[in-house]
């Protein structure tokens, strides 16, 4: 039985989008980023939520209270992101509230996703991802999601839509 249901992001989303990828940041990002450091990142990829080429998707409990998002925004060459392949590839957050991992919603959401890009004819989205998170990493390999570049604690993946 399945205990959540996803729904489009919008623009009244964005506190929810600010407080779940803070707390994936604090999990699995490097263990000496500060508090404003984290904001800044955060802030990056949910400032104005729901302009013009944003695209996500929430997962919320059967109470109707978001536990999860996917999120796709495009990024410019001289404003990057962490994710950044292209300005003409958009790229991909992901965070689900801890307790409600492991039940299926990131497969759901990122699979809720692709559809939509296919809609769009979007053929490519990038990501990035701390390497010790094992489940993500697991998760977007499954989605043909390849490595395109490796640091010391991250991974820049890329996907082909289509």
């Amino acid at each position: 039985m399945k205990v959540f249901h996803i729904r489009a992001a919008t623009g009244q989303d964005e506190p929810f989008l600010r407080e779940v990828l803070s707390e994936s940041l604090i999990e699995h990002a490097e263990p000496l980023i500060d508090t404003t450091e984290r904001e800044k990142m955060v802030i990056k990829y949910v400032a104005d939520w729901g302009k013009q080429g944003d695209i996500g998707f929430v997962a919320e409990n059967q109470a109707g209270e978001p536990i999860g998002a996917v999120i796709v925004r495009y990024f410019e060459q001289q404003d990057q992101s962490y994710g950044y392949v292209s300005d003409r590839i958009p790229e991909l957050t992901m965070a689900i509230q801890t307790v409600y991992r492991g039940h299926g919603i990131g497969t759901a959401l990122l699979t809720t996703l692709f559809d939509e890009l296919k809609r769009l004819a979007i053929d490519q989205i990038s990501l990035n991802v701390n390497m010790l998170n094992e489940a993500a990493m697991k998760l977007y390999y499954r989605f043909g999601f390849v490595e395109t570049k490796v640091t010391e604690t991250t991974v820049t993946m890329v996907a082909n839509i289509f």
